[in-house]
């Protein structure tokens, strides 16, 4: 018994030793770490899109604002405003074709600027400022002819709504600009207006313009892109 028990106390003594050993040699294993790097990603690129309407109210991509379609530019002749589609519209007579021609510029500069795909939404509003589909607001207020669109440059995106969107067909690149091909250039009136029975005037009916750009580099659907840029769509 008392040797069993020394062999077995022997066999303890080196299991412990053995087992010290073996946390030894793992506390001194060699080790190292690198520093840290920090990999910064940061652009000095965005767009700048303009939107003018030099027919309807006067302003040019040189004017740095506008007053939004609301009234003429300051400091034309009496007869340069009075050609104006702002002008013509206040006072607008049946038959008569308004002024208006919306267009867009890529206003980026060379360093920070990049090619956009552009696009205009066009609004209807009848007289009671609700907005209609453009069938409606052509049967109630236009030429049977209707805004001759120009389809060749500009392309229609189908929405889900009354809204009417084009995209420009070519990419813009900075400095580039759509004064040349405008989404129209007038708006038909109706021949066949007539004024209220009550009031005696002719209704009143807003269009309202709003453009839109997106990147154009690694875009390959450029409408559905825009198309959700547009409808408030971020996922």
């Amino acid at each position: 018994m008392i040797k069993e028990n020394k062999k077995r106390l022997r066999f303890l003594i080196v299991l412990s030793l053995v087992v010290t050993l073996g946390i030894g040699v793992t506390l001194a294993l060699l080790k190292d770490i690198t520093e840290t790097k920090k990999n910064t990603f940061s652009s000095n690129k965005k767009i700048a899109l303009l939107l003018r309407e030099p027919s309807w109210d006067g302003y040019e991509f040189a004017d740095k604002s506008t007053t939004n379609g609301q009234s003429a530019k300051p400091g034309l002749t009496e007869e340069e405003r009075n050609k104006l589609g702002v002008e013509k519209a206040a006072r607008y007579v049946p038959g008569e074709n308004i002024p208006k021609n919306p267009q867009v510029k890529n206003n980026g500069d060379a360093d920070s600027g990049i090619p956009v795909y552009a696009a205009i939404k066009v609004q209807f509003m009848d007289e009671t400022d609700t907005q209609v589909t453009y069938q409606q607001f052509m049967s109630r207020y236009l030429d049977s002819a209707g805004i001759s669109f120009d389809t060749a440059h500009w392309e229609e995106i189908e929405t889900q709504n009354a809204d009417k969107l084009f995209i420009y067909r070519d990419i813009l690149q900075p400095g580039e600009d759509t004064a040349e091909h405008p989404l129209f250039t007038e708006v038909p009136i109706s021949l066949e207006l007539s004024p209220d029975g009550k009031t005696g005037l002719l209704p009143g009916f807003n269009i309202t313009i709003t453009a839109y750009a997106i990147q154009s580099d690694y875009v390959e659907d450029p409408k559905g892109e825009m198309l959700k840029f547009v409808s408030g769509i971020t996922e």
